[in-house]
């Protein structure tokens, strides 16, 4: 596995670099695995029934989106023509995703082409969706300014507001008029949703990952946190266990994702199932 899981009712779906698995979440059984896609680095998503898979770009593998519906059939396929290593974002009826190209948006229904945004470059940078805008951070190395924040109109591409921000590792977390992303010096940093004025959250190192409700997930390392999001107390920690890789230990967390009250961790050592604090 290679990414954390994506949830919807009784399966989770979980994908490697070469093919997609649905399990089911009551007991040990594999419904469906495949097909094979080289080159899936991206964590799956789903809407209310249908799966979005982002992969290929390697090899004989040409760089593809795909939707599936929930049995394995396939609803259908866009090609970028470009690398593409972005977990799909779904919002105001498109499926965006990222390519060394741009930002691309694909019509959700039917999988036609809705635009391109060169304004964005960044292949591995994902797309967070909200009220009408895409927000994703690009990386460019020939600008002394590197890491931006855009804002662009999910209806044609164009840029509502541009912000400094530091390296992208997911997609920023939007909740509430509020985009969290990680600062030019790596703290975390919160932006006015409408026109991208920042402040800093002192004190917190940290990548934020989710939101949902009032809760604001981060990640430091191999801990996830939990803050209230309207106050930004504190609210429980979760440490992951160490684990040796040859002369290396290793502490990390991949990814986090939050259901139904508990939270799903993707780290260094496999996969947690985390519920609220008592």
């Amino acid at each position: 596995m290679n990414s954390p899981p994506a949830v919807a009712g009784d399966r989770a779906f979980v994908t490697t670099f070469v093919e997609v698995f649905c399990l089911a979440t009551d007991r040990d059984e594999v419904l469906w695995r495949g097909p094979e896609t080289k080159g899936i680095q991206g964590a799956p998503t789903v809407t209310d029934d249908t799966l979005f898979v982002n992969g290929g770009g390697y090899t004989e593998t040409p760089p593809r989106l795909t939707a599936f519906d929930f049995d394995g059939t396939e609803r259908w396929s866009y090609e970028s023509g470009v690398r593409s290593r972005a977990t799909p974002a779904v919002g105001d009826g498109a499926v965006f995703v990222t390519s060394d190209a741009g930002v691309h948006a694909v019509e959700l229904e039917t999988g036609e082409e809705r635009f391109v945004s060169d304004a964005v470059s960044h292949g591995w940078g994902s797309v967070a969706v909200a009220d009408g805008t895409a927000y994703v951070v690009d990386y460019r190395s020939s600008d002394e300014r590197r890491y931006r924040l855009y804002a662009l109109d999910t209806a044609d591409g164009s840029v509502r507001w541009a912000a400094e921000t530091g390296p992208a590792r997911g997609p920023p977390v939007v909740a509430d008029g509020t985009v969290y992303a990680v600062g030019p010096n790596e703290t975390m940093l919160a932006l006015d949703a409408e026109d991208g004025s920042a402040r800093e959250l002192p004190n917190r190192r940290a990548v934020p990952v989710a939101c949902t409700g009032d809760v604001l997930y981060v990640t430091n390392g191999g801990t996830l946190y939990a803050y209230d999001a309207t106050t930004g107390e504190g609210l429980w920690s979760y440490a992951t266990p160490e684990v040796q890789v040859s002369d290396t230990v290793n502490q990390t967390i991949h990814g986090v994702t939050p259901v139904d009250g508990a939270v799903y961790v993707d780290a260094a050592d496999g996969l947690h199932g985390v519920g609220p604090a008592e």
